[in-house]
C-alpha cells in the first residue's frame, strides 16, 4: 500500500500537511479529527441519560413503521393523533404513543399545539418572529368558503 507521500506530486513534507484530515488551512486540533468531548455526563446536566418510558413503542414500532396514510385528515397533527382543537390524542397513534410516562421527562421532548395563545414560557420567550403568520387555508367546496386555520403551532398572544 502506498502512503500518503508517495502519492502526492508535492515533496513529502507539504505531502503530509495537505493529505491530513485537519489541514483547512488551520493548526492540528487536539483531538483526533477535531472531536469535542464534553467530558462526563455529570457535566451535560441532569436527567439527560433518563428513560422517558413512552406510552406505548411496540404500537408504534410494529404499526405505525412507513409512510402514513393521511387521507381524511386536514393537518398533519390530526393523522399523526391529535386534535388541537379540543387536545384529544387518539389512543395508538404516534403522537399518543410518544408521550412520556416517566416524571423525568415530564414536560420536555414533543410540546402538543395548541389552539390558544400564550403569554409566557418557552413558547413566548424562544417562538421566531418571523414565523407571525404561520397558519394553512382550508378551502371548503361544498360551501365555497376558505377557513384560516392556525393550529399546526402554538403562538405567543403577542403576534
Amino acid at each position: 500500500m502506498a502512503s500518503a507521500c508517495s502519492r502526492s506530486s508535492r515533496p513529502p513534507r507539504k505531502a503530509r500537511r495537505v493529505n491530513s484530515p485537519g489541514s483547512a488551512g488551520r493548526a492540528p486540533a487536539s483531538a483526533p479529527y477535531s472531536a469535542v468531548s464534553f467530558g462526563t455526563s455529570a457535566n451535560l446536566g441532569d436527567n439527560l441519560y433518563a428513560d422517558p418510558a413512552f406510552s406505548n413503542t411496540s404500537d408504534l414500532l410494529t404499526q405505525r413503521s412507513g409512510i402514513p396514510n393521511c387521507t381524511g385528515f386536514h393537518t398533519t397533527t390530526a393523522c399523526m393523533g391529535l386534535d388541537a382543537n379540543s387536545q384529544q390524542l387518539t389512543k395508538l397513534s404516534p403522537i399518543a404513543d410518544l408521550q412520556p410516562t416517566s416524571s423525568s421527562a415530564a414536560g420536555k421532548g414533543y410540546q402538543l399545539p395548541s389552539t390558544n395563545c400564550v403569554s409566557s414560557g418557552a413558547v413566548m420567550q424562544y417562538y421566531p418572529t418571523w414565523l407571525k403568520g404561520i397558519v394553512y387555508l382550508q378551502w371548503h367546496s361544498d360551501t365555497g368558503t376558505l377557513t384560516e386555520n392556525s393550529d399546526l403551532v402554538t403562538k405567543p398572544c403577542s403576534l
